[in-house]
């Protein structure tokens, strides 16, 4: 059970940096991507929006990996 978990925690972590990644490569390809506080504000909302999804994703996948190849028998 506890193994389930930290592969799923651990999931989650690199989706976390995945959309982390994303939005740090946007900016250095894109430049600044805001101009006043309103942007700003904009762009958190969509980092934040992102984070989740891709977390999300890496704790499903975290849980898939554990279930098809690490589950005990």
């Amino acid at each position: 059970m506890m193994a389930r978990v930290l592969i799923i925690i651990a999931g989650m972590l690199l989706g976390g940096l995945g959309a982390y990644g994303l939005f740090w490569i946007a900016g250095m390809t894109f430049g600044p991507l805001y101009a006043s506080e309103e942007d700003m504000s904009r762009n958190i909302k969509l980092f934040m929006i992102n984070a989740a999804v891709w977390m999300a994703t890496g704790g499903w996948v975290g849980h898939r990996i554990f279930k098809r190849y690490l589950k005990p028998e």
